[in-house]
């Protein structure tokens, strides 16, 4: 997360748009107007980047952007300056080969073989970037980005070992500490534990699967078990009084 989302990813975008705006693809305005009116599914609407002022576009690296939005701004790009750019744009054409590092690097599942494809194309990545930015230094976490090949085969899939899900609980923490100077270790504790009790509560906003996924019932049909030989087991067994007439429900599956 920290390697590429709030380091590598957000540098070379702030320096694609540069670009952009030197050759006079697109204003820093009119980018920004198109990234309000995007239209995101719900997943990537709640991590909508935030409007790039123009100091940050000209000094700031991360461009005032959580990694979530870095990843979502990331994705997004092509779409918000892939009509405006030539295709043979090499500034472009390296910012996608960063987009192919993130994809195998985010990816749930990977192959062996997906080691040696990372490699390339981080070698590759590198190789461009030096040529077309040469104001512009190999950062330490370029360089960390050397050994993701390597760490892959070691351990699989890279996003199994992001600190994603630690940042998001510690960013919780950070809320709940505002305005409070008083025994903040009890507060937070204390607070935090009323918030776990609350996700585990069953109800109508499907807490109880906070967890685990909830059960997904597959197609089945209606059974007449009025006066099935079991009927009174099956009764029992469920706790429940002997109903006439007695309906079950056969399904084929459950997960």
């Amino acid at each position: 997360m920290h390697i590429l989302l709030e380091g590598v990813i957000t540098k070379e975008i702030r320096l694609l748009l540069q670009h952009c705006v030197h050759q006079k693809c697109i204003t820093l305005a009119a980018f920004n107007e198109r990234m309000k009116d995007i239209d995101l599914r719900h997943t990537d609407d709640k991590n909508r980047p935030t409007h790039i002022s123009r100091e940050t576009f000209n000094g700031d690296d991360k461009l005032g952007q959580r990694a979530a939005q870095s990843w979502c701004l990331a994705v997004i790009l092509p779409l918000l300056v892939g009509d405006l750019i030539p295709e043979d744009d090499l500034h472009y054409q390296c910012f996608l080969t960063l987009l192919a590092i993130l994809s195998i690097s985010m990816a749930e599942t990977v192959h062996t073989e997906d080691a040696s494809l990372l490699a390339a194309t981080i070698e590759d990545h590198h190789h461009r970037f030096r040529q077309l930015y040469p104001g512009e230094h190999l950062t330490p976490k370029m360089h960390y980005m050397v050994h993701l090949p390597q760490q892959l085969l070691n351990f699989g899939p890279l996003r199994t070992m992001w600190c994603m899900r630690f940042e998001a609980k510690n960013g919780h923490f950070k809320q709940l500490v505002k305005g409070n100077f008083k025994n903040i270790p009890y507060s937070l504790a204390f607070q935090n534990q009323l918030y776990m009790c609350y996700r585990l509560l069953p109800g109508p906003e499907g807490f109880s699967s906070y967890l685990c996924k909830q059960t997904i019932v597959h197609s089945g049909k209606t059974i007449d078990f009025t006066y099935h030989p079991l009927a009174e087991q099956l009764c029992e067994l469920l706790q429940q009084p002997h109903q006439r007439p007695l309906w079950v429900f056969s399904v084929k599956g459950l997960t």
